[in-house]
Order: structure tokens, then C-alpha cells, then sequence
């Protein structure tokens, strides 16, 4: 006795596209409830099924022949199941399409391989004379097989669903680029295309004639993962060569700062040795009636007084020391400076943000007037706190182009990508403050200004 053919073949062809889906929302967080998630998982599982059966069964009779028409259909069948998909993925899950399209892809061939293995195998046939593709009906003996063939794709689907939670822990895979991949989702859509379904080019029966692509496609998804995640490996040491640099960069600075303050405290501790000495020196020339001597005197006291001063900015010791090393640029290139510095010792900002904040700022700020050789290149720095943020706003003179804090090939910095680099970081930096940035190229001058939320401690 057969059964019901049409049923059949909508059963599971709609079990393998419903924990597809299923599997997909388990491994993102969702804008929609579960509920409504899996509603909608429901419904989008009910197309390509139905679509397929009622083609396959009543239009075409079990029979599908291999025409330009019927390979045309199939390819607008695959189209339209993919637009499902991705309105899918844009309207319930949170994350950006491209990010998790790559897992549909993998769902797609792994929950395909009980149907490819047992179902199709049983329940398919191919007349290589004629050229069409022959669905047999279930009967009463095959039935063990087709229950077989739902329950290992049902298995296969919980597998998937419990390894899909650990998808968005996939560091590598969620730093990729939007157009890395948009290259790869190209390829990928090439490859669907120019392939046919197995059953239209196959030359066997049994298992091996649903293979015959299959590998085909297989092997050039294996050579885009490989290359994918060789790429990944390589974009990641890159990164960590730059973050490196910024902690080497970090320590640099620091070091300098401690440097700095060991020889202001030996020279105050001159001064104070000698303070005495130079108060009686003075009373002395004084009361000799050499007043013109005193005075000289009393201003070279003043002179390295102001010398022991100067490399002391605020009392922030990790600004302190930024402003120490880039504001020695300032005077090296005859760069005027303005500092108005109103900010706590200590603020809740991470100590290499703030590092990174001021010294991306003030290297941006450097290189305008660096490629403004002709004019009187200045450089106004204010810190302060408004609110609750610690602002930073700095302002100098460049040359009448394009800002300056845009990626350019043409900067000083002995590494151009760090440059480039140094900006995405300033864009990190404001996100994990909740903060905000304002960048104006007015002509011949340049304006940033960055606002970090912060506690502070007086």
C-alpha cells in the first residue's frame, strides 16, 4: 500500500527547513520573544516544503525532467527560500545578517545528510536514459527507513542546537569585516549557481549519485573556511601587533614620566638644600648697595625654579606625562601651545584609555600643524570636566584639505597603519564610556572633541 506521497515529502523536507531555523534562533540573541520567534521559524519552514511537494508530486507526477526550465525553476525556488531566510534573520535576530548568515550555510549541508544519505537514497531514483529524477512512494516496507531518515535529522537538529549557543562566542569569526563578508557570501552565491542539483548530472544509483556535487560544492566550502580563518589568524596577529605597540607605547611614557619626576625631586631637593645660601647671598648684596647683582641673582633663582616646574602640567600623572613627551614635539617643531587643564588627580577611566584619548588627539593635532610648514602653527588643549564627562577638546592649525583624522597614506608616524589604527581606537573608547565625539574641519583649523563618561576623585 503507498502512502500519501505528497505528505511524505512535505514532512521532511519541512522537519530538515524547521530545525534549521529553530537551530539559527537558539545561537543569537533575538529582538522578539521566543515565542513569537518560533512562530515565525514555523512559518517560514512551510514555503520551500510545500512549494517542493506540491511541484514534484502533482505537477509533475514523481517525475522531474531536467529542462532549462525546470533548472531555471529550481534556481527562483532557492532564491526566494534564501529572501526567507535572510527577512528571517533581519526581523528576529539582533545581530547584523552577515555575521550569522555563515551558519545557515553550514545547517543547510550538515542537516541535509540524513536526507541525502537514507531518505534520498530509498526514496529516489534517476533514469539516466531518459534524464529525469523519479520519486518513489513510501510503502509499508520503506516506511522503517523514512522514520529513520526524520529521527537522525531530528538528532542531528538537537546536536546543532546545543553547539549553536556557543556562536556568538566565536571572537574570530564576529571581528570580520562587512565586506569580508560580502566577498564571501559572493563567492558562495557564484558557487550555488553554477551548480545543479545532484540528481540532473549524476550517473549512479544508490547512495554515490547525490555525492557527485555535493563533494564538489563541499570541497570549496572547506577551501573558503581555510581561507577564511587564515585570514582571521593573520588579521588577529596584525591586531595584537598593533595593541602591543600601544602598551609598549604606554610603558614608554611612563617610564619617561618617572624618569621625569626623579630629576625635578633631586632638583628640588637642591633648591631646598640650598635655599639658605642663596637667601644670605641675596641679604648680602643687598646691603652692599649691589642691587642690579641681586636682582640677576633673585631671577636665575626664578629661571630654575620655572625649569624644575615646566614638565609639570596637572596633577594627573598619566596626562602629565603624555602632555611631558608630546608637548617636547610642540617646541621641537615650533609649534605654540595653549594648555587649560581643569581636571581631578584621579579619574575612573582606565589609565591606557586616557593614554590613549590624550596622545591619539595630540599626535592628530601635531601632524596638522606638521604639514603646515609655511604658517605660525599653534595648538589650544583644553581638560576639563562638564557634567559628568571628561572632555577633551583640542584645536590646531593645519593646512586648508581634509581633515586631519581621517585615514591617510601621507603622515609622519613612522607606521601608517597604527595611525589608522589609533582612530578605530578612539571610536572604541568613546563606545565604552557611552560617550561622544565631534570632529570640524574648519578650513585652516581643526577641531575634536571627545566626551567620556567618568567619576571622579579629588
Amino acid at each position: 500500500m503507498n502512502l500519501n506521497p505528497f505528505l511524505n515529502f512535505f514532512i521532511q523536507d519541512f522537519i530538515y527547513q524547521f530545525l534549521l531555523y529553530l537551530v539559527l534562533c537558539n545561537g543569537y540573541k533575538r529582538k522578539v520573544s521566543r515565542k513569537k520567534a518560533y512562530v515565525l521559524a514555523f512559518l517560514s519552514s512551510l514555503y520551500l516544503p510545500f512549494v517542493d511537494a506540491l511541484s514534484a508530486i502533482y505537477v509533475g507526477g514523481r517525475i522531474i525532467p531536467y529542462t532549462f526550465e525546470v533548472a531555471i525553476g529550481l534556481k527562483v525556488l532557492m532564491a526566494v527560500e534564501e529572501i526567507f531566510l535572510l527577512l528571517f534573520i533581519i526581523f528576529v535576530l539582533e545581530i547584523e545578517w552577515y555575521k550569522c548568515y555563515w551558519w545557515s550555510i553550514i545547517l543547510h549541508f550538515v542537516l541535509f545528510i540524513p536526507d541525502g544519505i537514507l531518505y534520498a537514497d530509498k526514496f529516489t531514483r534517476v533514469d539516466t536514459i531518459n534524464n529525469y529524477y523519479i520519486i518513489m512512494p513510501l510503502t509499508l516496507n520503506s516506511l522503517p527507513v523514512y522514520l529513520l531518515s526524520i529521527f537522525c535529522t531530528i538528532a542531528l537538529g538537537c546536536l546543532l542546537f546545543l553547539v549553536s549557543r556557543y556562536n556568538q562566542k566565536i571572537n574570530k569569526i564576529n571581528s570580520l569585516s562587512k565586506w569580508t563578508w560580502y566577498v564571501i557570501y559572493t563567492v558562495w552565491a557564484f558557487v550555488v549557481i553554477g551548480s545543479n542539483k545532484s540528481y540532473f548530472n549524476s550517473k549512479y544509483n544508490g547512495v554515490l549519485k547525490h555525492f557527485d556535487n555535493f563533494n564538489s560544492i563541499l570541497l570549496i566550502i572547506v577551501v573558503i573556511i581555510i581561507t577564511l580563518f587564515t585570514s582571521i589568524n593573520l588579521y588577529d596577529k596584525h591586531i595584537l601587533k598593533m595593541e602591543n605597540n600601544l602598551l609598549k607605547q604606554q610603558n614608554e611614557i611612563q617610564y619617561a614620566n618617572y624618569l621625569m619626576q626623579q630629576q625635578q625631586e633631586m632638583e628640588i631637593h637642591k633648591l631646598y638644600h640650598d635655599i639658605g645660601n642663596h637667601i644670605e647671598t641675596i641679604q648680602i648684596l643687598v646691603n652692599n648697595g649691589e642691587h642690579q647683582e641681586a636682582k640677576d641673582y633673585t631671577g636665575n633663582l626664578v629661571k630654575q625654579y620655572r625649569n624644575i616646574r615646566k614638565n609639570y602640567y596637572c596633577s594627573n600623572k598619566i596626562i602629565n606625562a603624555v602632555f611631558s613627551q608630546k608637548l617636547k614635539l610642540c617646541e621641537k617643531w615650533n609649534i605654540s601651545y595653549d594648555l587649560d587643564i581643569n581636571i581631578p588627580k584621579t579619574l575612573s577611566i582606565n589609565d591606557i584609555d586616557l593614554m590613549s584619548v590624550t596622545s591619539n588627539l595630540l599626535d592628530n593635532a601635531i601632524e596638522g600643524c606638521h604639514r603646515n610648514p609655511d604658517s605660525e602653527n599653534y595648538i589650544n588643549i583644553k581638560l576639563a570636566i562638564i557634567g559628568s564627562y571628561f572632555t577633551v577638546k583640542v584645536i590646531n592649525s593645519k593646512p586648508d584639505e581634509a581633515g586631519m583624522l581621517k585615514e591617510r597614506t601621507n603622515t609622519w608616524k613612522k607606521d601608517k597603519y597604527l595611525h589608522g589604527y589609533g582612530l578605530k581606537i578612539l571610536d572604541e573608547i568613546v563606545k565604552r564610556y557611552d560617550g561622544q565625539k565631534e570632529f570640524i574641519d574648519n578650513g585652516n583649523e581643526f577641531s575634536a572633541m571627545l566626551m567620556l563618561k567618568a567619576e571622579t576623585e579629588s
